[in-house]
């Protein structure tokens, strides 16, 4: 009797699951056509073009440009700014390294001769006499 109830309650799950994802997927609305509009009049990538979630059903009825302008005046569209991409700690590393820090053993890849071939130093010493 405890397997067939057990079965009972997967049973019921599954069903629960699947009805819940059928609404799940009939609730999506394929935005491609006005994130593809709105990308060219922002003059922006698709990826940084970002949609009010609730508003899902105006912005799907909008299928011209005009429309478009309309939603992205009405910030029911709108862009994503760029992610700031600073040299900071690259600048703040260089400059630790020009006074000797961050080049002990452990931070050497390749030979002594890689890193200064001893020609090069023969020539610099050659040429400074």
């Amino acid at each position: 009797a405890g397997v067939e109830g057990e079965v009972c309650l997967f049973v019921r799950v599954c069903v629960c699951v699947c009805v819940c994802l059928h609404c799940y997927l009939v609730a999506m609305v394929n935005l491609r056509v006005q994130r593809r509009l709105a990308a060219s009049v922002l003059k922006i990538g698709k990826r940084r073009v970002r949609m009010d979630p609730n508003e899902v059903e105006e912005i799907s009825n909008a299928n011209s440009r005009a429309s478009v302008r309309k939603l992205i005046k009405d910030q029911l569209i709108y862009k994503v700014p760029v992610h700031v991409h600073t040299r900071y700690r690259v600048r703040r590393r260089l400059e630790a390294k020009r006074k000797g820090r961050h080049t002990g053993v452990g931070k050497r890849k390749g030979s002594s001769e890689a890193r200064m071939p001893t020609k090069v130093q023969w020539m610099r010493r050659l040429r400074v006499l």
